[in-house]
């Protein structure tokens, strides 16, 4: 809405908008509530965010707050998909890890999956990058192996 001061908030999320959002800033959805149009929907900022990453990217942590409290427990029905941990004395409800091809993170389908059950049921909210790593490679026992599937191993995982 032009002359509401929150106009920044509107658009597409650019790679600069990403990088300062590693740095502890937000892209903010703004309740419908408050007669401001939503900037855009969880799940698709989610997919901004996966996007603008570079393709060696192994780990991502998001936080993730909703702005109706009083839906809490219907948001935490809905993100038992993605293994959402909630904070217990924080302004963020939950931190959202997601994983790219391998480790002990949500996939990026179940973590945009659950984003998108949220949307449907119109609970608002906003996230935040907290984390995000690269450059790590899967480790995996290779004794006994043929040499062809070591060597599938190594185009599959090749950075």
């Amino acid at each position: 809405m032009p002359g509401c001061g929150r106009s920044r908030a509107r658009g597409a999320v650019s790679a600069e908008s990403w990088k300062r959002s590693a740095r502890g800033l937000s892209w903010m959805r703004f309740p419908r509530s408050l007669g401001f149009a939503p900037q855009m929907a969880l799940a698709e900022t989610f997919q901004q965010i996966v996007d603008a990453l570079p393709d060696d990217w192994t780990d991502l942590e998001l936080d993730l707050r909703i702005f109706d409290e009083r839906r809490y427990v219907d948001a935490a029905v809905l993100l038992v998909t993605c293994n959402a941990q909630p904070y217990s004395k924080s302004d963020w409800h939950w931190r959202l890890l997601v994983a790219h091809r391998f480790g002990h993170a949500a996939a990026v389908p179940a973590v945009h999956a659950a984003l998108h059950l949220l949307d449907e049921a119109g609970i608002d909210g906003e996230l935040v990058v907290r984390e995000e790593r690269t450059g790590r490679t899967e480790v995996s026992p290779m004794w006994g192996r043929t040499e062809s599937v070591r060597e599938e191993f190594r185009q599959l995982r090749a950075q």
